[in-house]
């Protein structure tokens, strides 16, 4: 007698790969390097700091800065698997 086939495996939540959790974060490049802002001092190079990090006086001081380049990104966080 053959072998019983094993019934087909669908795709779920415990066959896929953890997702990775992001948070929105800011992406911010001053245009003189030690420029200070926020409370801190930015470099001249691209560097990232998350939203939750800074209050909201901060991120409005930092985005109406015109020797900051600020951008809003979505940064990568831990994984997550559901626990």
């Amino acid at each position: 007698m053959p072998p019983i086939p094993s019934p087909p495996r669908f795709i779920g939540a415990d066959t896929m790969p953890p997702k990775k959790k992001t948070q929105p974060g800011l992406r911010i490049t001053a245009k003189r390097d030690g420029f200070r802002r926020a409370g801190r001092p930015w470099p001249a190079t691209p560097c990232e700091v998350a939203v939750a990090d800074l209050d909201e006086q901060q991120v409005a001081a930092l985005k109406r800065e015109p020797m900051l380049v600020v951008e809003e990104v979505e940064l990568a966080g831990a994984d997550t698997d559901g626990a």
